[in-house]
């Protein structure tokens, strides 16, 4: 949100993944690496479809999901804008991609999200 113009402080950090079984295993690799590990975290965790897996709560939850609603993922990863924090590249849903997302989500506070975000990139 902020990094498309729009500064609502959200609760949570929304990370997708590609749900192919090589990129899981590295996501694994890095959440085990970060120190998130545990005999539940498995491919097949993250290969069910339409899946979320929380890690820590209000507001620094991180929610990793396998997929996007109103949009296919495969042609958002190739929308996707890439940014830089410090010498972190950051790759970034596209804003029509996040609108579409966000339409497609329908919750009260994702379609006022659309609204400003329409407003400020016009």
């Amino acid at each position: 949100m902020i990094l498309h113009g729009h500064p609502r402080l959200t609760n949570d950090l929304d990370v997708v993944i590609a749900n192919d079984s090589d990129n899981i295993e590295r996501c694994l690799d890095a959440l085990r690496d970060f120190g998130f590990s545990g005999p539940d975290l498995t491919v097949e965790l993250f290969a069910e479809p339409k899946n979320m897996v929380r890690m820590g709560v209000e507001p620094v939850k991180i929610e990793i999901l396998n997929f996007l609603e109103g949009v296919e993922f495969d042609a958002a990863y190739e929308r996707r804008e890439v940014r830089a924090a410090e010498d972190i590249q950051i790759d970034l849903i596209s804003l029509d991609d996040l609108l579409a997302n966000k339409r497609a989500v329908g919750r009260d506070k994702d379609l006022l999200d659309v609204k400003e975000l329409s407003k400020i990139n016009i």
